[in-house]
């Protein structure tokens, strides 16, 4: 995300796009700064059948994954850093997606992905950047052998034969292929599979009953009470520690949400209509280092709400800006949820 806010600033200091050719789509804006983008998204890239779709003549979003969720957007071109196989291909369906558009520009009547090939370090070894921290090392490589020498993939023909390179682990590196990235590729396979035997280690902890057993309905959702934040975080998303994080912000008069500028009295147990108001105003955080301060800070004794259970809450000062370890966060209205280290 951080590489989102960096590309989008770049392209807004260039003089070759005007402010309203731009946009930005991320995890970290505020829940009610997403549901307003997600609705922009829709209007400038939805179906031309849509009344309210409003395609523009130019224009640039810089995103996330958060565009591949369940959004159903048309794109004439897409430049994507590397990511796995199978989520770049659902990734590029996302190209020409709405068959009945016809104001195609010249140059993009075929769909069009183009793809950042990752650097080459001093020693020659890849270097997948920022996807290093999000995807799994062993499948970014074979997804990389599999990709870098094609210039065109054929859907659906093409695409048994990529997933099949990517995770296939039994397969074994070309003969071929240079002696570092085969030395790359067998120590990766071996993190690969420690991981994943880690992974069911944690599936073992968090399984549901059998529907088949002596079972009463509620303990399908009955966790062990004495778990831990680390252990119901880790649940939500394999190899990323995440939190949802309220941020409330000071002023003179009290305590406001920062959006909506609605007072919150955190003294006093909110009722059902301002946990929506508080949820509204939540960001998951997951930026590992980051993670672990926030969820040092006290839980609320007023947040009895089970929506509220496991959230933390930051409060920043009339400047926007709070300091959590040596981290400091702000609210940009264009780039959401700022995080620097300091």
């Amino acid at each position: 995300m951080g590489r989102a806010q960096e590309v989008f600033e770049r392209l807004q200091n260039s003089p070759h796009f005007a402010e309203d050719e731009l946009g930005l789509f991320h995890g970290r804006f505020l829940f009610i700064d997403r549901e307003e983008i997600e609705g922009k998204c829709i209007a400038r890239f939805g179906q031309p059948s849509d009344a309210k779709t409003d395609r523009p003549h130019r224009y640039v979003l810089v995103a996330t994954q958060v565009i591949e969720q369940s959004l159903d957007l048309d794109f004439d071109l897409m430049i994507s850093d590397l990511a796995p196989v199978d989520l770049l291909l659902q990734r590029s369906g996302r190209l020409h997606r709405h068959e009945d558009r016809t104001n195609r520009p010249a140059q993009l009547t075929e769909p069009t992905l183009w793809l950042i090939a990752p650097e080459i370090d001093e020693k020659g070894k890849t270097d997948f950047g920022d996807s290093g921290f999000i995807y799994d090392r062993h499948v970014l490589l074979r997804t990389w052998l599999a990709l870098r020498d094609r210039t065109t993939i054929s859907l659906p023909s093409s695409m048994d034969a990529l997933i099949e390179a990517a995770y296939n682990l039994d397969s074994l590196p070309s003969e071929s292929l240079e002696p570092i990235h085969v030395e790359d590729w067998q120590n990766s396979l071996t993190q690969h599979r420690q991981d994943q035997s880690a992974y069911r280690s944690l599936a073992q902890k968090v399984y549901l009953p059998s529907a088949r057993g002596k079972h009463k309905p509620c303990d399908f959702t009955r966790g062990n009470e004495e778990d831990d934040d680390n252990t119901i975080m880790a649940v939500t998303r394999l190899g990323e520690q995440s939190v949802t994080t309220i941020f409330v912000q000071r002023t003179r008069a009290g305590l406001i949400l920062p959006i909506s500028q609605q007072a919150i009295d955190l003294n006093k147990s909110p009722d059902l209509e301002t946990v929506r108001a508080l949820l509204e105003h939540s960001a998951r955080i997951s930026k590992k280092r980051l993670v672990e301060e926030i969820i040092k800070l006290k839980k609320l004794d007023t947040w009895t709400s089970a929506l509220l259970k496991h959230c933390r809450c930051v409060e920043l000062d009339a400047t926007g800006k709070a300091q959590i370890g040596k981290w400091e966060l702000s609210l940009d209205p264009q780039r959401g949820i700022v995080i620097n280290s300091a």
